[in-house]
């Protein structure tokens, strides 16, 4: 067969893969099928533990686009993709602001404390802040210069229930009999307690099954004196 230069060989109409095509290693001509050629990409590793970016099909290496979700955009050169945080913090209502400072994308916030009453809890979604302060509890406290044998009307109209705890009772000179009286808007008593003793050391009284009603009246009644000056009282009570 007279040597021909492939540019001269017949064209092909029917290619498989037991094809022969000419390939030169190391300078040695020789033939291979088109089955031994390589086929390209065949598998991709991911080196990481995200999401993959391309997979094989076929011949073909193929893909994914990525695309700048909120508060993102992308800019891109021949060989590198930047990724860039467009974050916008704003308030958004009139009060105190706790953004610190902002510089994107470094967010600090103020730190949050309670004082004088509020207090402050946190877990992992929210922050509590509320009125420490007990609103439970109350006191009323008075003091009568010259003590006579009346009644004294502490609390005309009673606008929140609640019950006497203890008296305490204390005088600068002499002594005295006093007890707390309740009475209805008639002035007619609903519940008086039984007579305690007033002196120059402080006395203190426990105060049971006294609790009083919306619109009723609190009343000291001073039931005797002797020669006695500066009465001072207070009167612990609970709401209910």
């Amino acid at each position: 067969m007279a040597s021909k230069k492939i540019s001269q060989l017949p064209v092909a109409t029917t290619v498989t893969n037991a094809s022969l095509l000419p390939v030169v290693t190391n300078g040695i001509t020789e033939k291979v099928t088109i089955s031994q050629l390589p086929t390209g990409v065949t598998t991709v590793n991911n080196l990481g533990g995200g999401t993959p970016l391309g997979t094989v099909v076929g011949a073909e290496l193929q893909l994914k686009t990525i695309i700048p979700g909120t508060g993102l955009s992308f800019t891109t050169t021949s060989n590198t993709i930047t990724i860039n945080s467009n974050l916008n913090v704003t308030n958004v209502g009139p009060g105190i602001s706790i953004i610190n400072t902002f510089s994107n994308p470094n967010l600090a916030l103020k730190s949050i404390t309670g004082s004088n009453g509020i207090n402050i809890t946190n877990n992992t979604t929210s922050i509590n802040i509320a009125n420490s302060v007990d609103t439970t509890t109350d006191s009323i406290i008075g003091l009568i210069e010259i003590p006579s044998v009346k009644l004294y009307k502490l609390d005309p109209y009673i606008n929140k229930a609640f019950t006497i705890n203890k008296l305490y009772t204390i005088s600068s000179s002499g002594t005295a009999t006093v007890r707390l009286k309740i009475q209805n808007a008639s002035n007619v008593d609903v519940t008086t307690t039984s007579s305690f003793s007033v002196g120059t050391s402080r006395s203190e009284n426990i105060v049971t099954g006294l609790t009083t009603s919306i619109g009723q009246q609190l009343l000291l009644e001073v039931v005797s004196t002797n020669t006695c000056l500066d009465l001072s009282f207070t009167i612990d009570l609970t709401y209910v």
